[in-house]
Order: C-alpha cells, then structure tokens, then sequence
C-alpha cells in the first residue's frame, strides 16, 4: 500500500514539475542538486566524526 502511494506522489509531482516553464525547472534541478552535493559532504563528515576514537 505504502508503495503504491510514494508511487502516486510521485507521478503527480513529476506531472506538475514538467507544466513548469523550463527556467524554474533548470533552476529547481541546479537547487537539488546543490542540496544532494551538501547532503554527501554533510554525510562523509558524520562518517569521519563517527570514526573518530573518543
């Protein structure tokens, strides 16, 4: 069931994201794209802290 929703959600999303005009989606794509960059170095410094002795 659970799947089925996240499907829905996103097909829904993905059909209001092609109606935008193509500069708001370039734009949206370049801001998640930036997010997943400080997502992976936000990561790698808890997996560094983590291997840290105390």
């Amino acid at each position: 069931m659970a799947e089925a929703m996240v499907w829905v959600m996103d097909t829904f999303q993905q059909s209001l994201f092609a109606r935008l005009p193509r500069w708001k989606r370039d734009y949206l794509e370049a801001v998640v794209r930036n997010l997943e960059e400080e997502l992976k170095a936000v990561r790698a410094q808890i997996e560094k802290l983590q291997s840290k002795p105390i």
